[in-house]
């Protein structure tokens, strides 16, 4: 897939939920497995691109600020699992506050999300209102849903959040 808006002067930051929903194996072999394979295949498409990597599940987890160097976030995909989390939840809306941080901390001005997730999480205002806040400060929120089902609150996130969404199952984009 051609991901236009994705150029290297544009920074990436990718958010992976692993909240206990991502254990499911509607996709297989599970939703995680599957989001970090999608993962490692955008990685690839943009290899000189400044990006970034945050976990989420009731708290956000910087994995790794924005770093050109691809095999570094490529080495710490395998070992991303649920045992890093210390609680169970599913709040993007913190996750995207901490993505709009790393950007400004870093002095980029503009940047891209992309969120890998199976749901928006449970607080749905909270998320959508991060997304409209990130888009607003020049960093549009994409989504990657990794399940079966079409969810519309995550088309409703990628599009408040000025962003693509893109499903992991049949690879369909929508603006």
């Amino acid at each position: 897939k051609e991901v236009p808006n994705l150029a290297p002067e544009n920074p990436v930051m990718i958010l992976l939920n692993l909240s206990t929903d991502m254990a499911d194996n509607d996709l297989t072999p599970n939703r995680l497995a599957r989001a970090k394979f999608e993962i490692s295949d955008l990685l690839k498409l943009i290899p000189s691109t400044q990006t970034g990597l945050i976990v989420y599940s009731d708290e956000p987890f910087l994995i790794s600020p924005l770093t050109d160097d691809v095999r570094l976030l490529e080495n710490l995909l395998p070992r991303l699992n649920f045992d890093l989390m210390p609680g169970n939840g599913d709040r993007l809306d913190r996750a995207l506050a901490l993505a709009v941080e790393k950007f400004k901390n870093a002095g980029y001005p503009a940047g891209n999300i992309i969120v890998f997730t199976s749901d928006i999480g449970e607080r749905l205002d909270l998320a959508l209102e991060a997304a409209k806040q990130a888009n607003a400060n020049g960093y549009p929120v994409s989504v990657v849903a990794v399940t079966k089902d079409n969810p519309e609150r995550l088309h409703l996130l990628a599009k408040d959040g000025g962003g693509l969404y893109l499903s992991s199952v049949t690879a369909d984009t929508d603006m």
